[in-house]
């Protein structure tokens, strides 16, 4: 008798798994199993302590900022010229 409905495997890694590195196009079953989402990109690292679906958001939302920071970086330098 199975004590959850979630499948033998996503509940191994939730129980069971320390730290794992998914690689997966299933986003349902990343975000069944993560609470925790680090991201390397551009020399960089990002942690993020939520589930997938929720780095994906916080993610946009800092590229958001980045991109507007950038903007007015730009703005500065051509103003300043």
């Amino acid at each position: 008798m199975r004590v959850s409905d979630k499948p033998f495997f996503e509940e191994f890694l939730i129980n069971s798994a320390k730290a794992v590195v998914v690689i997966s196009h299933d986003r349902a079953f990343v975000d069944n199993i993560t609470n925790r989402t680090i991201e390397v990109t551009m020399g960089r690292i990002y942690d993020y302590k939520a589930k997938y679906s929720h780095y994906l958001e916080l993610r946009k939302d800092r590229r958001i900022h980045q991109q507007k920071a950038y903007d007015e970086q730009q703005r500065m330098i051509a103003d300043n010229r």
